[in-house]
């Protein structure tokens, strides 16, 4: 970003290996930071939104050059806000240059939005003098090459319809922006089980009661017994409309969280999820906590779930009683207990069980993993779901425990359900837990008390300390559903079977004194017993304490057995007093201090001779590492990512002749490697992205186990020739590095399967592919994207298992030899590209894209007749084919015989008609940024054709077969300004979703009232469309999800809802001129 330095210079480093951003803003500091972007970037922080700009997001005293590729490629939108000023700096060209490549390599992923800020786009298009006079002068100190390159850039990004400010305030302006980027993101949504049975109802109904249509506050209390859907119910209605609020929070199992972290924790949560990190830090304690909410959340638009509230106090502490919330806010509460809430104002809906067709259904999904049940197994399930009181969570576990068992076991189960009282839910559930074997007990157990949403890598430890058989055992409790193992390695629980396990550690009885429990996970208890006298904790396997103050207070503390430590966020250093209590801890195999703001140097491990797993992550003041480390013969896991201040790495390193995962990403202040580090040849991964090396050690070639070696963003500009001997690396990671060429005994490399140079940020440097690369064997993916190779050598033929090879926008390249056959993805063009292959005998291709320029480097293109190109010469398996950035203005057509395609994406194209005859298969049809397109011909023979997404097609009038597509499920249309009307689509019998904006001549929808299976109807920015459904002889189903926003011309220009609100509000309408005599 230009700051008005004159200079490119001044920007400081981020840390884009750690921060996945949401928006990244690319503006002229001297034209708009001190008012338009500063209050958008701050109201897009309110919105809890990442959004990356200069000092907020980057540190002093790096270089721009290295740090800003990677912000780029780590952000979902982009938005340059074009001002009068934006071409003068070549710093604001430079990166709107990266931002469209970025789109191109990602097209699906990223997306630009461009606000013209005191400009036209035509300026931007380069039709006015206003951005070439600097142009030219960038030209003169740049080059030709330089200013093609940046010109083609704002041509692109002018293509796209964005916001232009004009005479708007900025106020209501950026509001529209916001509303917009969060629909977008849509980040906020929480998870929710697939499959689902008799959600529908209680949605609708719930729905209802929040009625999104009136502008007043609304709370709703979600009550109902344990175990019966409120949580599901709630988030699935969250997930619905958390989109259409800038601040909104989900608060899951605040009873559970007050209890085991304090409601300061909550009370922080609920401000970083609606304002953002900048406010939690204002929290000492639960009074600050109720007057920065009440005060920061007040008068504001809102959406809060809290999820599981089992106390009126727990509302008090975290404010819900004193914030005046703002007009339209929805607060949503569950609740086992319906009295949790005493107010008038307070809207309550009672979750019911489930009915017997909907249990039965269920139950068979566990039962027999199909629905409906086997004939002979219909009346015995009929009577186990009798028992089970038609609780979802019952359901499913019962029916897990009887899969894949003789009848003799299913009459046992419902022998012992018979004998427990309907209401004894937790008693039910326990006939799972009674079934298992003592060491399957322990482990469900373990999950209940300490484990639930955390990551299995801990655990494991201890249960392997106690010689527990965990493959089995945790497969059984995932069989039975009484845990589920989520895509992020960690366990999950229904907080009912929690309940259970916890019952059962805890007694039957109140009067049980906790400090005979076997587990602890209430931390003031756990707090109170280590600091009593009695009580060694000789049996201690794991401890987890986070926030730990200086102070440290067992008195008697004697954990021998110790394998697992975690002291994360935690304010101790190397001298803190608990390290002498934890001498004894010889058995220690895991250590954890991650976070540990005020470590500056790492305490002495010579008293944890056994640590296995050493995470020292995000110590940012962390400047040394203790000698010690040398002493750790056993230590396999070390990760210091993010220790920024981290500048060297003890000598002893070389001694961890076991350690296989090192972890230095993020060190930015870690120049070298110490020498002893040739010695560690155990390891496995490695990673050195984002360090301050200059060069890898000749050394690296002793790593002979190396499987993983990632060295993004970093200064190296080669590779030793040692890199050959990594004979058992797989995968390769060299993106955003500054080397030039690979070296020779890269062909050395047999075990490769992986090797990425995708050169997004280093567009300056030419890449030369050595002849022996065909020695990679085994290789599956090679990234050369954005690379300025000049050529690829023939030797490529030979890999025999390359799948993947991705040679886009190599603006270098200008000839492609004979390529493998293995290949099942392939993507190549460019302005340079001049030949190609046949590549009709690549019999195993599915993926294939190719960018373009200009008609005289189009390969895959013959010319027929006058005005138009045909496609051919392509292999007959493709199914994918992706089309980008071909500049002939003819018409396109398809005379290959592509029996397979099946997905079709043009993006960017100038074809003026595209021809779809003989591609019947076709069942996804994308056309984005195509401003010269005016039609098709042929489209009404794509009878399977499911998905028509038409996007920025600026010049396209009408779509002519339209009305024919009856397997059409999806239709969406966007930015085409010129279309008029549309074919009839009362025939499209399929359409599930239908989505029209920005469509500025479109005035009527003709068949929409007889779409029966719509499930969402979107109308944006359609300024000419008058009228679209006639309500009274409607067929669309009511609980289809109605959008309109910006349709001035409508009766209603804005409505968010079900399609049954809209009648009815209609009929009101009705009603009231009637009453007026109108």
């Amino acid at each position: 970003m230009d700051m008005g330095n004159g200079s490119e210079a001044g920007m400081s480093g981020g840390e884009p290996s750690v921060i996945d951003y949401d928006v990244f803003l690319s503006f002229r500091g001297p034209d708009t930071r001190q008012a338009f972007t500063d209050c958008l970037y701050h109201q897009m922080l309110e919105a809890n939104i990442r959004v990356f700009l200069d000092e907020e997001e980057l540190h002093v005293g790096e270089e721009i050059a290295d740090e800003l590729p990677a912000a780029i490629q780590k952000s979902k939108i982009y938005i340059p806000i074009f001002s009068k000023g934006y071409a003068s700096s070549a710093w604001c060209l430079r990166e709107l240059a990266h931002v469209v490549n970025c789109k191109k390599s990602k097209p699906s992923e990223k997306e630009i939005m461009p606000i013209f800020y005191d400009v036209m786009p035509h300026d931007v298009r380069l039709k006015s003098q206003r951005y070439i006079s600097a142009l030219e002068e960038h030209e003169e100190k740049f080059g030709r090459e330089t200013r093609q390159k940046w010109e083609d850039a704002l041509k692109s990004v002018a293509q796209i319809k964005g916001w232009e400010l004009k005479k708007q305030g900025h106020w209501k302006f950026i509001q529209s922006v916001l509303q917009e980027i969060v629909m977008k993101l849509k980040t906020k949504d929480k998870y929710v089980t697939e499959h689902l049975v008799g959600m529908d109802d209680p949605m609708e109904a719930v729905l209802k009661l929040l009625d999104m249509d009136s502008g007043d506050l609304r709370f709703v209390l979600i009550h109902g017994m344990g175990g019966i859907g409120k949580t599901t119910l709630a988030k699935m209605v969250f997930n619905k409309l958390n989109s259409l609020f800038n601040q909104c929070c989900f608060l899951g199992n605040v009873q559970e969280s007050s209890t085991s972290f304090g409601i300061i924790n909550l009370q922080k949560q609920l401000l970083s999820d609606t304002l953002g990190l900048g406010f939690q830090d204002q929290i000492n304690d639960v009074d600050d906590g109720i007057k920065v909410i009440s005060q920061r959340l007040s008068n504001k638009k809102v959406l809060f779930v809290l999820d599981y509230v089992d106390d009126e106090e727990q509302l008090q502490k975290l404010a819900i009683n004193h914030i005046m919330f703002g007009l339209g806010s929805r607060v949503i509460m569950t609740s086992r207990n319906k009295s949790i809430m005493k107010s008038n104002k307070t809207l309550e809906y009672e979750v019911k069980p489930l009915d017997n067709v909907q249990s039965l259904k269920l139950f068979s999904r566990h039962a027999f993993r199909r629905n409906p049940p086997p004939y002979d197994y219909v009346n015995l399930s009929r009577q186990i779901i009798s028992t089970t009181g038609g609780l979802p969570l019952t359901l499913e576990v019962i029916g897990s425990l009887v899969y894949r068992q003789n009848k003799a076991s299913w009459y046992d189960v419902l022998d012992n359900l018979r004998e427990i009282p309907p209401e004894k839910v937790q008693d039910k559930l326990k006939i799972s837990y009674n079934g298992l074997n003592h060491e399957q007990q322990q482990i469900f157990l373990d999950i209940a008390c300490l484990f639930v949403d955390k990551d299995k890598t801990n655990a494991l430890y201890m249960w392997k300390d106690c010689g527990f058989r965990l493959d089995y055992s945790i497969q059984v409790l995932v069989c039975l559903s009484l845990i589920k193992i989520t895509d992020h390695n960690k366990f999950w629980m229904h907080d009912q079977l929690r309940d259970v396990g916890r019952k059962i550690v805890c007694g039957d009885t109140r009067l049980t004194d906790p400090r005979t429990q076997s587990r602890l996970w209430v931390r003031e208890m756990a707090n109170n017993i280590i600091g009593t006298k009695e009580n060694q904790f000789s049996e201690l396997r794991y401890m987890t304490c986070e926030g730990v103050s200086r102070e440290f207070l067992a008195i008697n503390f004697h954990p021998s057995n110790l394998v697992v430590l975690q002291l994360t966020w935690s304010l101790i250093t190397e001298e803190w007093a608990g390290w002498s209590q934890f001498k004894v801890a010889k058995k220690l195999k895991v250590l954890d201090i991650s976070y540990c703001s005020n470590m500056t140097k790492t305490p002495n491990f010579s008293n944890y001779l056994s640590l296995e797993r050493l995470n020292l992550e995000g110590c940012e003041k962390l400047t040394k590492v203790d000698g010690s480390l040398k002493k750790l013969k056993c230590l396999i896991y070390f990760n210091a990512h993010g220790c920024k201040n981290l500048r060297e790495l003890p000598k002893g390193i070389g001694g961890l002749q076991k350690l296989e995962y090192l972890d230095l990403s993020g060190c930015e202040k870690l120049r070298k490697l110490p020498k002893s580090f040739a010695r560690v040849t155990s390891l496995v991964e490695l990673d050195l992205s984002l360090l301050a090396i200059t060069r890898l050690p000749d050394s690296i070639g002793n790593l002979n186990r190396l499987s993983i070696l990632k060295l993004q963003f970093t200064k190296i500009n080669e590779l030793p020739n040692s890199i050959g001997n990594l004979r058992e690396l797989k995968s390769l990671f060299l993106q955003y590095t500054k080397i030039r060429e690979l070296p020779f005994s890269i062909g050395n490399l047999e075990s490769l399967l992986e090797l990425d140079l995708h050169a997004n940020g280093c567009l300056d440097l030419e890449w030369k592919i050595p002849e022996d690369i065909w020695q990679l064997s085994l290789l599956r993916v090679l990234d050369l994207q954005f690379t300025l190779i000049k050529n690829v050598p023939q030797t490529i033929k030979l890999l025999p298992h390359l799948q993947k090879l991705s040679l886009g926008f190599c603006s270098k390249l200008k000839v492609l030899s004979e390529l493998p056959t293995s290949l099942t993805s392939l993507s190549l063009g460019s302005r340079s590209l001049r030949q190609l292959p046949n590549l009709s005998n690549l019999t195993k291709l599915e993926d294939l894209s190719f960018a373009g320029y200009d008609e005289n480097c189009s390969p895959f293109f013959f010319q027929d007749g006058q005005c138009q190109l045909s496609l051919g010469f392509l292999p007959l398996c493709v199914s994918t084919l992706s089309l980008q950035f071909h500049k002939s203005t003819t018409s396109l057509s398809f005379h290959c015989n592509l029996r397979k395609l099946t997905r079709l994406n043009i993006f960017g194209c100038s074809w003026n008609v595209v021809q779809l005859d003989g591609l019947e298969q076709l069942v996804e049809f994308d056309v984005s940024y195509s401003s010269l397109l005016e039609g098709f011909a042929g489209l009404s023979s794509l009878k399977r054709l499911k998905l028509l997404r038409l996007f920025s097609c600026q010049n396209l009038t009408a779509i002519q077969g339209l009305g024919s597509l009856d397997s059409l499920e999806q239709l969406d249309i966007s930015f085409c300004p010129k279309i008029g009307s549309l074919d009839d689509l009362s025939d499209l019998k399929k359409l599930k979703s239908l989505e029209i904006g920005y469509c500025e001549e479109l005035q009527a929808i003709k068949g929409l009232d007889e779409l029966e299976t719509l499930g969402t109807l979107t109308f944006s920015n359609c300024r000419s469309l008058k009228s679209f459904l006639h309500v009274f002889n409607l067929k669309v189903p009511d609980e289809c999800v109605l959008y309109i926003s910006g349709c001035s011309n409508l009766e209603a220009d804005s409505f968010s809802g079900k399609v049954s609100t809209y009648k009815e509000r209609k009929v009101r309408g009705k009603r009231r001129k009637r009453k007026r005599g109108v």
